[in-house]
């Protein structure tokens, strides 16, 4: 399969094609890119994505 460093970036032209998912586009792209933020500094979306995604994986 691919490579995982382009997984986000396959995800986001993925919801770019669609008018309605074209707003969690950024979300998708960027979730890895939280570390060295802190607190209100990390976007409300991305903070529930990482959650979404501590979760699928604990589970």
């Amino acid at each position: 399969m691919g490579n995982d460093e382009n997984t986000p970036q396959i995800g986001a032209n993925i919801l770019d094609k669609s008018h309605l998912l074209v707003f969690f586009s950024k979300i998708v792209l960027h979730h890895h890119e939280r570390y060295g933020l802190n607190g209100k500094e990390i976007p409300l979306g991305l903070r529930i994505i990482a959650l979404c995604d501590s979760i699928d994986t604990m589970t």
